[in-house]
Order: C-alpha cells, then structure tokens, then sequence
C-alpha cells in the first residue's frame, strides 16, 4: 500500500517539514503461521536498510493462508495505524499509536500495551539488550540500543545490540500466551517502556526504515526458537570451548600469558584457552596487535 505523509502530522519540535520523507510504502509479509513482516519504507529506497549480505533474514514469497496465521493485521492509510491482534483470543499485541514520524534521519513510532484494570499496573516486557538490569525490565524507563564498551554500568547500552523484546502477555488474560517483537534495524535508537506516566512502548530511532517482525509463540520458549529463526541459531561450540578458561584484563604483555599457563600447570589446574583484554592491541585499536609486547 503507499502512505503519503499528510501534512497535519505532529512533528517533533527539531523537525522540519523539509526533513520528512513524505512518499512511504507499507509492504506486508503473512511468512509463517506464527510470523508476521510489517514494513514502512521510502518508496526511493534512499533510506538505510540493513543488507541481505549482512543479515540473512526469511523473507516469504508466498503468503500463508489466513486460516493457518495465528494473527490478525489490519491498518489505515490516513492517518496511518496499524494493529496486530493474536487471533485466539483477540488481545492486541501491537497498535501503533500517535502518528509515525519518518524522516531521513529520525524515526518514531510507539504502540500501546494494554493492561487489565484489576491486574498488574506494568507489563511483563524482556529483552532490549545488551545491559545490566532485572530480567523483567522496569518501567518509565529508557533504554538505549547502541554497542558501548564501557564497563559494567546498571541500565546502560554495553557490547551488544539486540532491538528485540518479549512480553508475556497474562498481564491482559490467563494463559500466559507470549510474543515477541523483532526491528530490523541497525541505527542508534533509544526505546521508551512507559516513560512519565504513558502506556507507550516507544522507538526513537536516528535513521533507517520500519521493518518489524511480529512471531506469536505462543511460549515463551517458542518465541526464542522463532526469533532465532530470523536472527540465526547459535552455534554449536567447539569441544575445547566448554573447557576451562581463563581471561582478565591487565595481562600486559606474551610473558605474563606464558607465566600465567606455566602456574596453571604447577598447581595441576586445569586450562584449555586462555584470552588477553584489549592489553594485546596497539594502542587500544581494533584488529591491531601491539608489536613490541605481543609480537
């Protein structure tokens, strides 16, 4: 379907009429029984995608059988909304809400997440990693998705960027139905969980397109093999990396390894792999290593 970006919309304070990408496309994928693509792109194709050589992701080219789809999607063109409901009991999982902010460097969209009136005042939401927090992720909180090294601080971005969470759905009904949202996209963002007082999920996002992936469960077990699916599995381990290892920071130079492994042995200790910090690289660069003590 094409979107036309109309002119009434509200804009964020910094953007300017001239920065919005007014002609959009909403493409549709019904992948898999438990599967659903939604995406919102510039029909110019001039915004950043994540590229198919990166990121090999499932992409159906024939649309599974209403009969077989475990979700119901139904949208408008103007102004643009977009649901998804879990066809089994009619709960929504995603409606978006306010109007979608698409420029050709920020884009917002948030949905809802209903809660019961007599249940729990906050949603049982994971994911959105990589940080140091609760499993279950606070509220009015927000949460930056952008690969930092940067120690071991509470709450903020570190080594890995994951734009996908889950929520357990039996804060709405009994059942504990489960699904999971997956955004294909690599630009810094920050996500907003029910920031001052809202019942919002949030994406704030520096670029890029709206390419979202809906998998239903509906366990939370299913949601993970599902959500592997299109990120790709783990990979199975070689034997000698379920051994023991040992690895620290400070290790500043070959020789200190060399001792290190030599006092593992006189002790009888067991060692399979040992691992140097950032000590080997020269002058803290990455895929470099430092000539004079690693050499």
């Amino acid at each position: 379907a094409s979107l036309t970006y109309y002119e009434d919309s509200a804009l964020p304070a910094f953007v300017t009429e001239q920065m919005v990408v007014a002609d959009l496309e909403l493409r549709v994928y019904f992948d898999t029984p438990h599967r659903l693509r939604v995406v919102v792109v510039d029909k110019n194709g001039q915004q950043w995608r994540v590229p198919q050589s990166v990121m090999d992701v499932p992409t159906a080219t024939v649309a599974v059988p209403e009969a077989q789809r475990m979700y119901v999607f139904e949208h408008t063109t103007k102004p643009f909304t977009f649901t998804v409901k879990r066809k089994l009991n009619n709960a929504t999982l995603f409606s978006l809400q306010q109007e979608l902010v698409f420029t050709r460097q920020y884009l917002e969209a948030a949905t809802s997440i209903p809660l019961p009136a007599d249940g729990p005042n906050e949603p049982f939401v994971y994911g959105l990693g990589e940080r140091i927090e609760s499993f279950r992720l606070p509220t009015d909180t927000t949460y930056t998705i952008w690969n930092k090294d940067h120690g071991n601080p509470d709450l903020l971005n570190l080594y890995g960027t994951h734009p996908f969470y889950m929520r357990v759905e039996n804060d709405v009904q009994p059942g504990n139905n489960a699904h999971g949202v997956f955004l294909l996209n690599s630009n810094a963002m920050d996500v907003d969980l029910f920031k001052q007082g809202s019942k919002l999920l949030k994406y704030r996002i520096t670029g890029g397109v709206i390419d979202l992936y809906f998998v239903l469960g509906p366990t939370p077990t299913d949601v993970l093999q599902q959500y592997s699916a299109i990120v790709g599995r783990p990979f199975f381990p070689p034997r000698w990396a379920l051994g023991f290892h040992q690895c620290r920071w400070g290790y500043r130079d070959v020789d200190t390894l060399r001792q290190v492994v030599d006092t593992y042995a006189q002790h009888g200790i067991p060692l399979d792999a040992i691992w140097s910090d950032i000590d080997y690289m020269k002058t803290y660069f990455d895929f470099t290593l430092d000539p004079d003590r690693f050499d």
